[in-house]
Protein backbone atom coordinates (compact mmCIF):
# COMPACT_ATOMS: atom_id res chain seq x y z
CA UNK A 1 0.00 0.00 0.00
CA UNK A 2 2.51 2.08 1.22
CA UNK A 3 4.49 1.80 -2.57
CA UNK A 4 0.81 2.76 -4.27
CA UNK A 5 0.40 6.02 -2.12
CA UNK A 6 3.75 6.48 -3.00
CA UNK A 7 3.13 6.22 -6.62
CA UNK A 8 -0.31 8.16 -6.31
CA UNK A 9 0.95 11.12 -4.51
CA UNK A 10 4.08 11.41 -7.52
CA UNK A 11 1.42 11.17 -10.45
CA UNK A 12 -0.70 14.26 -8.30
CA UNK A 13 2.44 16.19 -8.33
CA UNK A 14 3.19 15.28 -12.02
CA UNK A 15 -0.54 16.60 -13.00
CA UNK A 16 -0.41 19.88 -10.69
CA UNK A 17 2.64 20.66 -12.17
CA UNK A 18 1.11 20.31 -15.59
CA UNK A 19 -1.88 21.96 -14.57
CA UNK A 20 0.60 25.21 -12.67
CA UNK A 21 2.10 25.23 -16.69
CA UNK A 22 -1.53 25.17 -18.34
CA UNK A 23 -2.32 27.76 -16.37
CA UNK A 24 0.90 29.61 -16.92
CA UNK A 25 0.40 29.47 -20.76
CA UNK A 26 -3.59 30.51 -20.24
CA UNK A 27 -2.10 33.68 -18.79
CA UNK A 28 0.29 34.31 -21.42
CA UNK A 29 -2.32 33.99 -24.06
CA UNK A 30 -4.63 35.92 -22.27
CA UNK A 31 -2.33 39.04 -22.31
CA UNK A 32 -1.52 38.83 -26.23
CA UNK A 33 -3.54 41.16 -28.16
CA UNK A 34 -6.26 40.40 -30.47
CA UNK A 35 -4.93 39.42 -34.09
CA UNK A 36 -7.65 42.13 -34.80
CA UNK A 37 -6.34 44.84 -33.11
CA UNK A 38 -2.54 44.33 -34.26
CA UNK A 39 -4.08 44.32 -37.57
CA UNK A 40 -5.96 47.53 -37.01
CA UNK A 41 -2.76 49.25 -35.50
CA UNK A 42 -0.37 47.99 -38.50
CA UNK A 43 -2.79 49.65 -41.03
CA UNK A 44 -3.04 52.79 -38.88
CA UNK A 45 1.26 52.64 -38.55
CA UNK A 46 1.93 51.69 -42.01
CA UNK A 47 -1.37 53.63 -44.02
CA UNK A 48 1.68 55.71 -46.14
CA UNK A 49 3.08 52.63 -47.43
CA UNK A 50 0.24 50.61 -48.40
CA UNK A 51 -1.16 54.00 -50.14
CA UNK A 52 2.01 54.43 -52.01
CA UNK A 53 2.11 50.30 -53.00
CA UNK A 54 -1.80 51.20 -54.08
CA UNK A 55 -1.26 54.05 -56.21
CA UNK A 56 1.99 51.93 -57.62
CA UNK A 57 -0.43 49.03 -58.74
CA UNK A 58 -3.41 50.74 -60.01
CA UNK A 59 -4.33 52.84 -62.62
CA UNK A 60 -5.97 54.99 -63.82
CA UNK A 61 -5.57 57.23 -59.99
CA UNK A 62 -8.95 56.98 -59.69
CA UNK A 63 -8.34 56.85 -55.44
CA UNK A 64 -6.52 59.60 -53.68
CA UNK A 65 -5.84 59.27 -50.04
CA UNK A 66 -5.97 56.07 -48.28
CA UNK A 67 -8.49 56.70 -45.03
CA UNK A 68 -7.93 53.74 -42.11
CA UNK A 69 -11.57 54.20 -39.43
CA UNK A 70 -11.52 51.26 -37.12
CA UNK A 71 -9.72 48.98 -39.11
CA UNK A 72 -11.60 49.58 -42.53
CA UNK A 73 -9.76 50.41 -45.00
CA UNK A 74 -11.36 53.51 -47.27
CA UNK A 75 -10.26 55.49 -50.35
CA UNK A 76 -10.97 59.57 -51.03
CA UNK A 77 -12.31 59.24 -54.83
CA UNK A 78 -9.95 61.53 -56.80
CA UNK A 79 -13.19 62.94 -59.07
CA UNK A 80 -15.69 63.20 -56.41
CA UNK A 81 -13.76 63.31 -52.85
CA UNK A 82 -16.05 60.57 -51.46
CA UNK A 83 -14.86 57.49 -49.52
CA UNK A 84 -14.90 54.19 -51.55
CA UNK A 85 -14.77 51.19 -49.29
CA UNK A 86 -12.81 48.41 -50.01
CA UNK A 87 -16.14 46.39 -51.00
CA UNK A 88 -17.13 49.15 -53.40
CA UNK A 89 -13.53 48.56 -55.47
CA UNK A 90 -14.08 46.33 -58.82
CA UNK A 91 -12.05 42.98 -57.95
CA UNK A 92 -8.47 44.25 -59.20
CA UNK A 93 -8.57 47.15 -57.32
CA UNK A 94 -8.90 44.79 -54.22
CA UNK A 95 -5.97 42.69 -55.52
CA UNK A 96 -3.78 45.79 -55.45
CA UNK A 97 -5.15 46.60 -52.43
CA UNK A 98 -4.84 43.21 -50.86
CA UNK A 99 -1.17 42.97 -52.52
CA UNK A 100 -0.52 46.49 -51.35
CA UNK A 101 -1.31 45.48 -47.61
CA UNK A 102 0.78 41.47 -48.52
CA UNK A 103 3.97 43.46 -49.31
CA UNK A 104 3.98 46.09 -46.70
CA UNK A 105 3.28 43.69 -44.23
CA UNK A 106 6.16 41.67 -45.89
CA UNK A 107 8.59 44.13 -45.74
CA UNK A 108 8.13 45.29 -42.45
CA UNK A 109 8.32 41.72 -40.77
CA UNK A 110 11.69 41.92 -39.23
CA UNK A 111 11.92 37.95 -38.49
CA UNK A 112 9.82 37.17 -42.04
CA UNK A 113 11.89 35.13 -44.57
CA UNK A 114 12.98 37.14 -47.08
CA UNK A 115 10.78 35.27 -49.96
CA UNK A 116 7.27 35.83 -51.20
CA UNK A 117 5.76 32.90 -52.90
CA UNK A 118 2.30 34.15 -55.13
CA UNK A 119 -0.02 31.03 -56.42
CA UNK A 120 -1.55 32.76 -59.82
CA UNK A 121 -1.73 36.38 -58.65
CA UNK A 122 -2.58 37.56 -61.97
CA UNK A 123 -5.79 35.94 -61.92
CA UNK A 124 -7.80 38.34 -61.47
CA UNK A 125 -5.47 41.50 -62.81
CA UNK A 126 -6.46 43.41 -65.79
CA UNK A 127 -3.30 43.87 -68.58
CA UNK A 128 -2.20 47.24 -66.47
CA UNK A 129 -2.25 46.32 -63.15
CA UNK A 130 -0.49 42.84 -64.27
CA UNK A 131 2.39 44.92 -65.49
CA UNK A 132 2.31 47.41 -62.66
CA UNK A 133 2.33 43.79 -60.08
CA UNK A 134 5.03 42.37 -62.18
CA UNK A 135 7.45 45.80 -61.68
CA UNK A 136 7.13 45.91 -58.24
CA UNK A 137 7.54 42.39 -57.63
CA UNK A 138 10.79 42.82 -59.85
CA UNK A 139 12.06 45.84 -57.39
CA UNK A 140 11.62 43.63 -54.38
CA UNK A 141 14.15 41.10 -55.99
CA UNK A 142 16.53 43.31 -57.37
CA UNK A 143 16.64 44.40 -53.20
CA UNK A 144 16.96 40.65 -52.61
CA UNK A 145 13.87 39.36 -52.42
CA UNK A 146 13.23 35.69 -53.50
CA UNK A 147 9.95 35.45 -55.66
CA UNK A 148 8.31 32.16 -56.01
CA UNK A 149 5.10 32.12 -59.02
CA UNK A 150 3.15 29.94 -60.03
CA UNK A 151 1.16 30.70 -63.58
CA UNK A 152 -0.96 27.56 -65.52
CA UNK A 153 -0.79 30.51 -68.18
CA UNK A 154 2.37 29.61 -70.69
CA UNK A 155 1.76 33.52 -72.31
CA UNK A 156 2.32 34.70 -68.21
CA UNK A 157 5.63 32.47 -67.73
CA UNK A 158 6.74 33.92 -71.19
CA UNK A 159 6.01 37.30 -69.96
CA UNK A 160 8.24 36.60 -66.32
CA UNK A 161 10.94 34.87 -67.57
CA UNK A 162 11.55 38.14 -69.61
CA UNK A 163 11.18 40.49 -66.79
CA UNK A 164 13.31 38.58 -64.85
CA UNK A 165 15.81 37.94 -67.27
CA UNK A 166 18.01 40.34 -65.60
CA UNK A 167 18.84 37.50 -62.71
CA UNK A 168 20.81 35.69 -65.12
CA UNK A 169 21.32 32.05 -64.14
CA UNK A 170 19.72 32.65 -60.46
CA UNK A 171 15.94 32.95 -62.83
CA UNK A 172 15.08 29.24 -62.81
CA UNK A 173 12.20 27.99 -64.08
CA UNK A 174 9.91 24.75 -62.89
CA UNK A 175 7.92 23.05 -64.90
CA UNK A 176 5.47 20.90 -63.70
CA UNK A 177 4.44 18.46 -66.27
CA UNK A 178 1.82 15.41 -66.39
CA UNK A 179 0.08 13.50 -68.70
CA UNK A 180 -2.93 11.59 -68.18
CA UNK A 181 -2.49 9.45 -64.98
CA UNK A 182 0.99 9.52 -65.01
CA UNK A 183 3.53 10.41 -62.23
CA UNK A 184 4.05 14.50 -62.40
CA UNK A 185 7.16 15.27 -63.60
CA UNK A 186 8.83 18.43 -62.82
CA UNK A 187 11.74 20.43 -65.36
CA UNK A 188 13.68 22.86 -64.12
CA UNK A 189 14.63 24.97 -66.72
CA UNK A 190 17.37 27.60 -66.96
CA UNK A 191 18.03 29.96 -69.37
CA UNK A 192 21.10 31.75 -70.74
CA UNK A 193 21.19 35.51 -70.51
CA UNK A 194 21.05 36.05 -74.14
Amino acid sequence: RRGQIERLEEEKRIVEGRIENCQKACDVIERQKHLEDVMKQFLIKNAKQIELFFKLLHRPKEFGKLNIDNGNIRFIRNRNGQLAESGQMSTGQRMALAFSVMITLHIGAPNAPNFLMLDEPVASLDDMHVLNLIDLLRELAISGTQIIITTADSQMAKFLRRKFSFLKEEYSHFQLIRKGDATTLIDIIHYSPD
